[in-house]
């Protein structure tokens, strides 16, 4: 599934049930994290945390989730994309998937008549990770466009995701090119996660 998102803090989530964690980015990749309950970096955290270009904004964001592991990114996937990192997230519950903090915050009041459709959320429109399997997930996030993005070019920045069932493991970076990931605690990212 293939939707824009809307970007607040400079990142968007991966979830389950767990609550707000406050966290920092020390020891990631600077494009995922995998954020144990304690705030810490960690394999097999109960939160991920995707870090943008942009503070602000809209990108192009698609969602896999898959029945089987899917094969090394590929020499097109590598030249199309300046990020690529895997991760483990034991995401509990059946509605885990992506959360964007201001399409979940903004509230909605329908018109006079109550005819206005509600606006749609990341969880409306984005698949949920259980249809990988209960879990713990693998996810390998793809990022371009995070420098264009960040240096104010609207458009630029797309992101792909892909899930899938898999024991724990370290992460893994297949592709680290831009200059947002070189220091993610200085980048549009805060360090904080709220819902």
């Amino acid at each position: 599934m293939t939707a824009q998102i809307e970007i607040d803090h400079g990142q968007y989530l991966l979830e389950g049930d767990a609550g707000p964690v406050d966290f920092s980015f020390t020891g990631s990749s600077g494009l995922v994290a995998s954020v144990g309950p304690d705030g810490h970096v960690t394999d097999g955290g109960v939160w991920g945390v995707v870090s943008t270009g942009m503070r602000s904004g809209s990108l192009k964001l698609t969602v896999e989730v898959l029945d089987a592991p899917p094969l090394p990114p590929s020499a097109a996937e590598r030249e199309r994309y300046s990020e690529i990192v895997e991760v483990s997230l034991a995401l509990e519950g059946l509605e885990a998937g992506v959360f964007s903090l201001p399409e979940e915050t903004n509230p909605w009041e329908p018109d006079e008549d109550g005819d206005q459709e509600p606006p749609r959320t990341a969880r409306d429109i984005f698949p949920r990770f259980s249809g990988a399997g209960p879990g713990p997930y693998r996810v390998r996030v793809h990022a371009r466009g995070r420098d264009a993005s960040r240096d104010g070019e609207r458009g630029a920045e797309e992101h792909l995701v892909r899930v899938w069932a898999a024991p724990i493991a370290a992460e893994t970076v297949f592709r680290a090119t831009d200059r947002c990931g070189e220091h993610p605690e200085g980048s549009a990212v805060d360090g904080r996660v709220s819902s």
